[in-house]
């Protein structure tokens, strides 16, 4: 959805569905604080803080928050805007989109769950070939440090992690699997 608030009148207009996401009557005028009142009370603050240091900074606004619907359901959402100035340098307005991102909230609570829960260990690697997961039973199995395994890669040790192991005085490895290949 796109968005666009007034800063000279406080209102903000939304296009399309956008306008129903949050709950409330397509004729009722909006302004920021309405808006505002129809997010989670735990990220009311934080949002309303962001939107304010964008506005008084001139710099993008990114923020990700949930809304609640009128049934009392939680949904997530992530928006981006950018400060619209005056030919003279004054902030007019943001202009924005927004974007309704449960689904994929849900389901990385759910892969995340079942990582964790899972009785074998789990070590995902990216493109560049470095480690960008450790599961707690990746720990247990092999000894290694989750912080000190994350970004290295799984085939070749580094100074940096076998210092940090040394350092860390408990005896367990630093979170690099070396090849056995060859040996």
């Amino acid at each position: 959805a796109v968005w666009e608030w007034d800063l000279s009148t406080d209102e903000v207009w939304t296009t399309g569905t956008h306008r129903e996401l949050p709950g409330s009557p397509v004729s009722e005028k909006r302004t920021l604080e309405s808006f505002i009142s129809r997010l989670h009370i735990d990220d009311r603050d934080r949002v309303r803080q962001e939107l304010k240091a964008a506005v008084n900074s001139g710099e993008d606004f990114a923020s990700e928050f949930r809304f609640m619907l009128p049934n009392g359901r939680v949904r997530w959402a992530t928006a981006r805007g950018r400060c619209v100035k005056t030919p003279d340098g004054k902030n007019m307005r943001f202009r924005g989109v927004s974007m309704d991102v449960t689904a994929q909230k849900d389901g990385h609570d759910l892969f995340r769950l079942a990582t964790e829960s899972s009785l074998s260990g789990v070590l995902l690697v990216n493109d560049q070939g470095n480690i960008i997961l450790v599961n707690s039973q990746v720990e247990k199995l092999l000894g290694y440090h989750r912080e000190g395994a994350i970004r290295q890669s799984p085939l070749s040790p580094s100074r940096k992690v076998s210092r940090y192991a040394y350092n860390s005085g408990d005896g367990r490895r630093p979170g690099i699997i070396r090849s056995t290949k060859g040996r």
